[in-house]
Protein backbone atom coordinates (compact mmCIF):
# COMPACT_ATOMS: atom_id res chain seq x y z
CA UNK A 1 0.00 0.00 0.00
CA UNK A 2 1.45 3.32 -1.04
CA UNK A 3 1.37 5.69 1.93
CA UNK A 4 1.30 8.83 -0.23
CA UNK A 5 -1.80 7.61 -2.11
CA UNK A 6 -3.58 6.89 1.18
CA UNK A 7 -2.51 10.30 2.51
CA UNK A 8 -3.97 12.00 -0.56
CA UNK A 9 -7.20 10.01 -0.19
CA UNK A 10 -7.43 11.03 3.46
CA UNK A 11 -6.90 14.71 2.60
CA UNK A 12 -9.77 14.52 0.08
CA UNK A 13 -11.96 12.79 2.65
CA UNK A 14 -11.03 15.37 5.29
CA UNK A 15 -11.94 18.20 2.90
CA UNK A 16 -15.27 16.60 1.95
CA UNK A 17 -16.31 15.87 5.55
CA UNK A 18 -15.32 19.38 6.66
CA UNK A 19 -17.26 20.93 3.78
CA UNK A 20 -20.30 18.81 4.59
CA UNK A 21 -20.21 19.71 8.29
CA UNK A 22 -19.88 23.40 7.51
CA UNK A 23 -22.87 23.18 5.14
CA UNK A 24 -24.92 21.42 7.82
CA UNK A 25 -23.87 23.99 10.40
CA UNK A 26 -25.13 26.81 8.18
CA UNK A 27 -28.57 25.23 8.04
CA UNK A 28 -31.03 25.76 10.85
CA UNK A 29 -29.56 23.48 13.47
CA UNK A 30 -30.18 23.18 17.16
CA UNK A 31 -27.56 24.26 19.65
CA UNK A 32 -26.87 20.60 20.45
CA UNK A 33 -26.34 19.79 16.75
CA UNK A 34 -24.11 22.83 16.32
CA UNK A 35 -22.00 21.70 19.27
CA UNK A 36 -21.68 18.22 17.76
CA UNK A 37 -20.54 19.73 14.48
CA UNK A 38 -17.96 21.92 16.21
CA UNK A 39 -16.62 18.86 18.05
CA UNK A 40 -16.44 16.86 14.81
CA UNK A 41 -14.54 19.68 13.11
CA UNK A 42 -12.15 19.78 16.07
CA UNK A 43 -11.58 16.04 15.77
CA UNK A 44 -10.89 16.36 12.04
CA UNK A 45 -8.26 18.95 12.86
CA UNK A 46 -6.75 16.65 15.48
CA UNK A 47 -6.59 13.76 13.03
CA UNK A 48 -4.95 16.01 10.45
CA UNK A 49 -2.27 17.16 12.88
CA UNK A 50 -1.44 13.60 13.89
CA UNK A 51 -1.43 12.56 10.25
CA UNK A 52 1.16 15.26 9.55
CA UNK A 53 3.38 13.95 12.33
CA UNK A 54 3.08 10.40 11.00
CA UNK A 55 3.76 11.56 7.43
CA UNK A 56 6.88 13.47 8.50
CA UNK A 57 8.15 10.57 10.58
CA UNK A 58 7.46 8.08 7.81
CA UNK A 59 9.43 10.21 5.35
CA UNK A 60 12.40 10.27 7.72
CA UNK A 61 12.31 6.52 8.24
CA UNK A 62 11.94 5.88 4.50
CA UNK A 63 14.93 8.13 3.79
CA UNK A 64 16.91 6.31 6.45
CA UNK A 65 16.09 2.95 4.93
CA UNK A 66 16.75 3.98 1.31
CA UNK A 67 20.10 5.54 2.19
CA UNK A 68 21.08 2.75 4.60
CA UNK A 69 21.54 5.25 7.39
CA UNK A 70 21.76 3.89 10.90
CA UNK A 71 20.10 5.94 13.59
CA UNK A 72 21.87 6.48 16.86
CA UNK A 73 20.41 4.45 19.70
CA UNK A 74 18.81 7.53 21.34
CA UNK A 75 17.09 8.46 18.07
CA UNK A 76 15.72 4.95 17.63
CA UNK A 77 14.38 4.95 21.17
CA UNK A 78 12.95 8.44 20.54
CA UNK A 79 11.06 7.14 17.51
CA UNK A 80 9.69 4.30 19.61
CA UNK A 81 8.59 6.83 22.24
CA UNK A 82 6.98 8.94 19.51
CA UNK A 83 5.11 5.88 18.28
CA UNK A 84 3.74 5.24 21.78
CA UNK A 85 2.57 8.86 22.06
CA UNK A 86 0.84 8.70 18.68
CA UNK A 87 -0.92 5.48 19.73
CA UNK A 88 -2.08 7.23 22.91
CA UNK A 89 -3.37 10.18 20.89
CA UNK A 90 -5.34 7.87 18.60
CA UNK A 91 -6.77 6.02 21.62
CA UNK A 92 -7.98 9.33 23.07
CA UNK A 93 -9.57 10.33 19.77
CA UNK A 94 -11.29 6.97 19.33
CA UNK A 95 -12.54 7.17 22.92
CA UNK A 96 -13.85 10.69 22.26
CA UNK A 97 -15.77 9.45 19.24
CA UNK A 98 -17.84 7.22 21.51
CA UNK A 99 -18.51 9.90 24.16
CA UNK A 100 -21.28 12.40 24.45
CA UNK A 101 -19.82 15.69 23.23
CA UNK A 102 -20.37 17.25 26.66
CA UNK A 103 -18.01 14.67 28.18
CA UNK A 104 -15.21 15.22 25.70
CA UNK A 105 -12.16 16.97 27.08
CA UNK A 106 -9.60 18.17 24.58
CA UNK A 107 -7.11 18.94 27.35
CA UNK A 108 -5.87 15.36 27.54
CA UNK A 109 -5.38 15.28 23.78
CA UNK A 110 -3.67 18.68 23.78
CA UNK A 111 -1.17 17.44 26.38
CA UNK A 112 -0.32 14.40 24.22
CA UNK A 113 -0.12 16.55 21.09
CA UNK A 114 2.27 18.92 22.84
CA UNK A 115 4.45 15.99 23.94
CA UNK A 116 4.45 14.66 20.35
CA UNK A 117 5.47 18.07 18.97
CA UNK A 118 8.25 18.53 21.54
CA UNK A 119 9.65 15.06 20.92
CA UNK A 120 9.35 15.45 17.11
CA UNK A 121 11.29 18.74 17.24
CA UNK A 122 13.87 17.16 19.54
CA UNK A 123 14.40 14.23 17.15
Amino acid sequence: MNFMIKRDELKIMEFEVTKFLKDVAQANTSEESSNKIVNMLRMISDFERIGTVIWTTTGSIKNKHENRILFKRNLSSGLEELSVLVEQAFAIMVDNLSKNEKLISVQEFNVIESEINILRDKL
